[in-house]
């Protein structure tokens, strides 16, 4: 469905309808390979705070991506209805522009908006969840 703008409107929960973590499997590698690309970033840190922004940035990584394996979230009725494809779709696009990005602390940046996403997708709220990729994409 599109508006008058040509950009995509998204339809509203009407019912029961979730998400499973096996509907948000491209998600999940998608951010097992965030946490992986900053393997590089360690070996070149010096730095003990270094070391320590780029770890926490890769178990916070790692952490979401778990969380959403056991996933099944509840869509919250009359809110944006935002499929396991936009989702998907979403953390590829992050992680695609992540990989260009040549500073670590950008990426780190970068990666924590994406841990607000999928911390969005969790609740279940539409609203919340478009919120928060608008802030994805402005980072990328």
């Amino acid at each position: 469905m599109s508006d008058s703008t040509g950009g995509d409107v998204l339809d509203i929960v009407a019912g029961d309808e979730t998400l499973s973590g096996a509907s948000l499997q491209a998600s999940i590698d998608a951010l097992l390979a965030m946490a992986k690309s900053f393997d590089a970033d360690l070996r070149g840190a010096t730095e003990v705070e270094d070391l320590q922004a780029i770890g926490a940035a890769q178990a916070d990584l790692n952490n979401q991506a778990m969380t959403l394996v056991t996933a099944q979230v509840k869509l919250m009725v009359g809110e944006a209805k935002v499929t396991a494809e936009h989702i998907d779709a979403a953390t590829k696009y992050a992680k695609d522009a992540i990989e260009t990005m040549k500073d670590w602390r950008r990426k780190i940046a970068a990666a924590g908006k994406v841990i607000d996403f999928c911390g969005a997708v969790l609740s279940g709220s539409g609203t919340r969840m478009v919120e928060t990729a608008v802030k994805l994409k402005d980072v990328l």
